[in-house]
Formats: C-alpha cells, structure tokens, sequence
C-alpha cells in the first residue's frame, strides 16, 4: 500500500505526470523535464499564451518556476515511488487469480466516510 505523501504539497499537483512517467519507465532527468514542462502549460493557459509561447513570456517563466518553487528531489521521489506502487498493484491485481483478490465490497468503511455507500 503507498505511503501516505509527507513532503512539498505543490509536488502533488503534478503527481499524474509523475505517474505517466514512471509508467513510461523515465529517469530521474526526464521525470525533472516533464514537471517543468508541465508548469510551463499551465502557466501558459494562465498567461493566456498559446502552447509553446510561454519560452518568451517572462510572466510565463516566472510563474512556472514559482509553481515548481520548494518542490525538491526528495518530494519528486516519494512521489515516483507511490506511483511505482501503484502501478505494481494494479499490474498483481490484473494478473491474479480471482479468488485472490479483495474488492471494494471486502474493505470496510468507517462512520464518517463520504460518498455512496458500495456494499
């Protein structure tokens, strides 16, 4: 089960980049490059810039480094490796035999869950 994330908070809004890489099997580098390139676009769209324009806004560049701002190698981490586990646990799940496998309605949900009742 992962771990729960203790680090940078900002790190958690470019967790499903972190995700798609690491599935893609990315280095440490490459993981770097996709959260800047991922600040970049969203800072792009809030400059109001078309895709590709923000490289010569320096509004642009200046909110995609603050969006990435106390984000460390550390957070960038823990963050690749609750995606790997992730990832290992939906890969044994699709792999095992059904008797197996624990489903939604086998875990029980404490008193003050939110949301629809599943079992």
């Amino acid at each position: 089960m992962p771990e729960p994330f203790t680090g940078n908070r900002r790190a958690l809004a470019y967790f499903g980049t972190i995700r798609g890489l690491t599935a893609n099997r990315a280095t440490t580098q490459e993981i770097w490059l996709g959260l800047k390139a991922a600040a970049m676009s969203q800072a792009e769209w809030l400059e109001g810039l078309p895709p590709g324009a923000g490289v010569y806004s320096p509004a642009a560049r200046e909110r995609a480094r603050a969006m990435l701002h106390g984000v460390t190698i550390s957070d960038v981490n823990a963050l690749r490796g609750i995606a790997g586990q992730m990832l290992r646990a939906k890969q044994r799940l699709a792999t095992a035999r059904p008797e197996d496998v624990i489903d939604a309605g086998m875990i029980g949900r404490p008193p003050n869950a939110v949301g629809p009742k599943t079992t």
